[in-house]
């Protein structure tokens, strides 16, 4: 018993030191940028972490647990907000934000996990993670290619980079 109360303390002692990375000021919940991904992605489908679903869904599930530093400004008007899925942190996901709180592009590392249907269902993943950029066509999203680029690098050294046209 002495020792799950001393565990208890730990824990509610280091959320809130001031040494707790997570409590830099200001911090910002992964919520925040919720409808921002969803209105990104809109209806897309994929298979990155899971079966088929909404990619938005993934990607925001990917960004759950926010990185240290949480946010890295990349310019005067946008930021770099990245993170990984909780209890699974090799799948992280990078979104570009805007000034208006607006993704501008989007970056993921996964397994590219997919169910299969035969010859009984199952999950298969790729034994090497992938980054995958996210980008709508005729936008900006090509400025900011290197830079998302650069911090799957920093994730996973010399990760394989493919591209994904949002519609």
């Amino acid at each position: 018993m002495n020792v799950r109360i001393t565990a208890t303390a730990f824990f509610a002692v280091s959320l809130l030191s001031a040494t707790n990375p997570c409590l830099a000021a200001p911090w910002i919940p992964p919520t925040h940028y919720k409808k921002s991904v969803e209105v990104y992605f809109g209806g897309m489908r994929g298979e990155y972490t899971g079966s088929s679903s909404l990619t938005g869904e993934q990607v925001f599930d990917a960004l759950s647990v926010p990185d240290t530093p949480q946010k890295t400004t990349v310019s005067d008007q946008t930021i770099l907000f990245a993170g990984c899925r909780y209890h699974s942190c090799t799948e992280k996901a990078a979104i570009i934000i805007g000034p208006q709180d607006n993704v501008l592009s989007a970056a993921l590392i996964s397994n590219k996990c997919r169910t299969l249907q035969r010859p009984r269902k199952h999950t298969t993943c790729d034994e090497t993670p992938t980054l995958t950029l996210f980008e709508k066509p005729g936008d900006t999203a090509h400025a900011y290619r290197e830079i998302l680029k650069d911090w799957g690098d920093t994730k996973v050294a010399d990760i394989p980079v493919e591209y994904q046209v949002v519609k």
